[in-house]
């Protein structure tokens, strides 16, 4: 995929409280590098343009750790989850509607472009809305994937709000989705 045809909006706004640092999660360092460096690097190497990040939490340290670097910020204030986080910055991608749009989350130091290129195939080959996820032995804290009969992706239940049976579930969700 070109510059011309893709477009990333970073979540970097929350305090990220179970790291029990001072510090923005974002910028909690990460193989000599801070965490969302590593998912800048993974777009950088698809050719994602703009590149937005949306603070909050200490948003003012996490511009000046990034500033002239040729992003945009985009403060979500007060912090009301995620859904909220994307439309903060919907002024921003909303200006390039022809472009996909990839939304991650900003702590993903694993991350590669193969998988990012990965997930923009399969998004290029249909529908509105494409997720990331991944299969564990354990789910853990993380979010789980619902699936209909046929397989189509009905939801994402937080693994605080899901039933027993949804807590079972191996497939989770990572937090990069293609629209």
């Amino acid at each position: 995929m070109t510059a011309s045809a893709l477009q990333a909006l970073v979540l970097a706004a929350g305090r990220g409280t179970r790291t029990r640092s001072a510090r923005p999660k974002v910028l909690l360092p990460v193989l000599g590098l801070p965490l969302v460096e590593h998912v800048l690097r993974a777009l950088s190497a698809v050719g994602a343009d703009p590149a937005t990040l949306v603070v909050g939490h200490q948003a003012a340290e996490v511009e000046a750790a990034f500033a002239g670097r040729g992003l945009h910020f985009v403060r979500q204030d007060p912090p009301l989850g995620t859904g909220h986080a994307v439309l903060s910055a919907r002024s921003v991608f909303a200006a390039h509607r022809d472009r996909t749009l990839l939304v991650l989350n900003g702590d993903l130091p694993l991350l590669r472009p193969e998988t990012l290129l990965s997930l923009l195939e399969a998004h290029g080959r249909g529908g509105e809305a494409t997720v990331l996820s991944a299969v564990l032995d354990d789910g853990g804290a993380y979010g789980r994937i619902v699936r209909d009969s046929k397989g189509q992706v009905t939801r994402i239940v937080e693994a605080k709000d899901a039933a027993p049976g949804e807590r079972a579930l191996r497939e989770i969700n990572v937090g990069v989705y293609a629209f």
